[in-house]
């Protein structure tokens, strides 16, 4: 019998449900990446992907609707050692003071990393959200900064409302900005996100 994420028993969105939508910018462009976060799943629309994040099952899957299926993105912290190498390790100064971003009373980080190749530069406002911290989104996270070096140090219960990242080379430079746009409370279009969930697991 194939496997999946979801069974019968429909999910409580009454717990740590969310819709939180952002864009990420880079040379130019704009892209809107939609998360849709509830108690034991996170999926996360970027463009024209979608994948699910489901801790019961360790790992992330991406969403093939054409064929009714979820497959495993395999990952492991085995290029751990040379992405350390190239980006050394992160030293984060946080201000004592909240600073006020679009009407939110936001924790302000300077990232830069320290004995890599590449200078990083991230500067990163962050704020509380209630009930954030019942949601897989915790989860998901740990499961990534085992995976590549976390540089941005969340609390549970925080979003990113802007985040600004600079990597200089010595002949190239690459900036990213996401921007929070929206946090609100439940799952949009649920019975999709339900339906999806349902899909058996492949895992190549």
């Amino acid at each position: 019998m194939a496997q999946r994420l979801l069974h019968a028993p429909p999910i409580d969105l009454s717990v740590g449900a969310f819709t939180i939508r952002s864009v990420l910018e880079a040379h130019g462009r704009s892209i809107e990446q939609v998360q849709f976060v509830a108690e034991h799943y996170v999926v996360t629309v970027l463009g024209g992907m979608v994948s699910v994040f489901a801790p019961g099952l360790g790992g992330r899957y991406r969403v093939e609707r054409s064929r009714r299926r979820l497959v495993r993105l395999e990952g492991s912290g085995a290029a751990f050692p040379e992405m350390q190498r190239l980006f050394g390790e992160p030293v984060v100064d946080e201000e004592r003071k909240g600073v006020e971003l679009n009407g939110r009373c936001c924790r302000f980080l300077r990232v830069v990393n320290r004995g890599g190749r590449l200078p990083i530069r991230i500067e990163c406002w962050c704020d509380r959200v209630e009930g954030l911290r019942l949601s897989a989104l915790p989860a998901e996270r740990e499961f990534d900064a085992s995976r590549s070096p976390g540089w941005i140090p969340l609390q549970d219960d925080e979003v990113v409302c802007r985040a600004a990242l600079r990597v200089i080379g010595s002949e190239f430079e690459y900036a990213q900005t996401l921007r929070l746009q929206s946090v609100a409370r439940g799952v949009e279009g649920a019975e999709w996100w339900e339906e999806l969930l349902r899909y058996p697991v492949h895992r190549g």
